[in-house]
């Protein structure tokens, strides 16, 4: 199995989403051999994408691990926000993860999870359960892909 882990949090060390994909990649790993690609793109970002020959050797490269064929990949988004928007009254303003899919699903890519922790700004007692559910969503990766592997 081939793992690209982006890290994209500003927060570094106090990143709860940089949590959650480690504990993902490190049971996706544990679940099957695996070979694994890390970029952090706070630290590391993509060139912009320019039309001039050093911009599309710089893309070359950058994209240079990416099989040709996105259609067998699985997509895992790890993500924590400030409040809740997966269900209850803030469930129409969830635009991240409806906007991703479709993102996605045009690059050819149909299999797309989402582990979040939601509600990390509305206090630390909320932020630690938010946290601990998530988590626990995350280590259900590597089980399931144990299982069908």
């Amino acid at each position: 199995m081939r793992i690209l882990h982006l890290d994209s949090s500003i927060t570094g060390d106090q990143s709860v989403s940089r949590q959650l994909t480690a504990r993902i990649v490190e049971n996706l790993g544990r679940s099957a051999p695996a070979t694994t690609s890390y970029r952090d793109l706070a630290k590391d970002p993509l060139p912009h994408f320019t039309f001039t020959p050093e911009a599309k050797a710089a893309h070359a490269a950058s994209l240079e691990e990416f099989p040709s064929q996105l259609k067998a990949w699985r997509v895992i988004v790890a993500s924590s926000r400030g409040g809740t928007y997966s269900n209850g009254a803030m469930a129409d303003f969830d635009f991240q993860e409806a906007y991703l899919r479709t993102v996605f699903r045009f690059l050819g890519v149909t299999d797309v999870a989402f582990v979040r922790a939601e509600g990390v700004a509305t206090g630390t007692e909320a932020k630690q359960r938010a946290i601990e559910r998530a988590l626990a969503h995350a280590d259900s990766f590597g089980v399931r892909q144990a299982v069908a592997a």
